[in-house]
Order: C-alpha cells, then sequence, then structure tokens
C-alpha cells in the first residue's frame, strides 16, 4: 500500500501479474497471519505447490496435519531463524520442496474419514434408538405431569 514503511534495505517492486508464476520461482515461504477466522487460502496454496514454509500458528488454523517441510514457529526470532535455516538448505542444494499433492491426498483422505465417522455415529445412534424403543414392553418409560 502506498505511504507504508519500510525499512533502508528494502524495495518495493509492485504487484505481481500472477501470484502460482511468483511462488514459483520462491525458495521458501513465510506464512504470516495475524489474525481473522477460519483456514488461510495462501496456506493451503502453499502447501498443495509443495513449497517449503514457515507458518505461525494463526496462518495453521483449522489445519490438522503439516506438510513435512513445514516449520511451525510464533516468535519473530524462532521464525527468521526456521526461514533462514530453510533457505540455506536450499542454497545448499537440498530440495525443500515436496509433492504438493501428498498434502492434498491427506486432505481428502482425513475429510473421507470423518465423514465414515460421522455417518458410523449417525448409524450407531438410530440403532441405538430402535433397540430402545422394542424395550420397554409395557413398562413406564416417563411420566406425564398435568399442571
Amino acid at each position: 500500500p502506498e505511504g507504508m514503511p519500510k525499512p533502508e534495505r528494502v524495495e518495493f517492486l509492485g504487484r505481481v501479474s500472477s501470484a502460482s508464476d511468483f511462488l514459483d520461482t520462491v525458495r521458501v515461504v513465510p506464512l504470516v497471519s495475524q489474525g481473522g477466522t477460519g483456514v488461510q487460502l495462501k496456506t493451503i496454496e502453499a502447501f498443495q505447490s509443495g513449497l517449503a514454509c514457515v507458518a505461525s500458528a494463526s496462518s495453521l488454523r483449522g489445519i490438522a496435519h503439516l506438510p513435512r517441510n513445514c516449520r511451525r514457529a510464533n516468535d519473530p526470532i524462532t521464525f527468521a531463524a526456521a526461514l533462514t535455516d530453510l533457505v540455506i538448505q536450499s542454497r545448499s542444494g537440498t530440495n525443500v520442496r515436496i509433492d504438493g499433492a501428498e498434502f492434498l491426498r491427506g486432505q481428502r483422505a482425513a475429510f473421507e474419514q470423518g465423514l465414515m465417522d460421522g455417518l458410523a455415529s449417525v448409524s450407531n445412534t438410530a440403532q441405538s434408538a430402535e433397540g430402545l424403543e422394542g424395550a420397554h414392553d409395557g413398562a413406564i418409560v416417563g411420566e406425564r405431569i398435568d399442571q
């Protein structure tokens, strides 16, 4: 934004025409979110592209399983150290990028498992309720109180 303060050694070059093309050129992505609600779309995009990243807890909300090339860091010193370490690894020839489809497969599997668990729970509850319906055989199950 216009008028945004910046350190002396920082130069803004303008907006990028394509976020995905830009991300293809980086070594590591810092994922920082200070607030908001819900899952962060840019975090999901970084994970699905397989990019190495360092993420704050806020940028990871709603995400249960992190890709193996993502580091969680909340304080500035730990965050900077994790970014520096991943960049050094990348510059030394270590491939810090992974197959992003692995994250997507894991998300789909967790979603499907959650659906199956939910359906099983509903089914078990319905079966338990059916079993209770015939269990009273004339016994008083509840009392009616007239006022």
